[in-house]
């Protein structure tokens, strides 16, 4: 891979594109928990990144930040189960299986959850200890909901795309 990616693609292509078609081929030898997880290592560090800068705010933004009320961020929610969906509908298209789908919307909310939950613990000073168990296992039932939401929206496009090219 490394071999054809010097001597093929990087001087027929622009770097950055070189660089996306190497990334897409790393990413197409791994399994769906496998994407789940990088995408949730991802959302982990970009949520490490916000936690950092935020620390270094002013005392009352901080606190305001880390006492997060899911009414207020309905926008962050939506991208988040945007997030699942998306990651069930690229397990599906690759694999062709349904479970594949679920099992990766549900890697990655965990993923992401546990982290962000593990981050604004160690910020919080462990006062989120009451309900981090439960906002897990909600968020991952939610990733497996949304994953197969993607499953099937991926399955309809290609059911959609097989007919088109039939001509049926």
């Amino acid at each position: 891979l490394l071999e054809e990616y010097r001597e093929e693609i990087l001087p027929s292509r622009s770097p950055g594109r070189a660089h996306l078609w190497y990334l897409s081929q790393i990413v197409s030898l791994m399994s769906g928990p496998q994407q789940g997880l990088v995408v949730g290592v991802v959302f982990v560090m970009w949520a490490l990144v916000l936690m950092t800068v935020v620390r270094f705010l002013p005392v009352a933004i901080y606190r305001t930040a880390v006492r997060f009320n899911p009414l207020d961020h309905g926008r962050e929610i939506v991208a988040m189960l945007m997030v699942f969906a998306s990651a069930g509908f690229v397990a599906q298209q690759r694999t062709g299986e349904i479970h594949a789908a679920v099992s990766t919307g549900a890697t990655v909310a965990l993923a992401v959850m546990g982290s962000i939950l593990s981050i604004v613990a160690v910020f919080d000073g462990g006062g989120l200890r009451a309900v981090a168990l439960s906002t897990l296992i909600l968020t991952v039932v939610f990733g497996a909901f949304f994953g197969a939401i993607g499953g099937v929206l991926a399955r309809t496009v290609t059911a959609v795309r097989t007919s088109a090219f039939s001509g049926a």
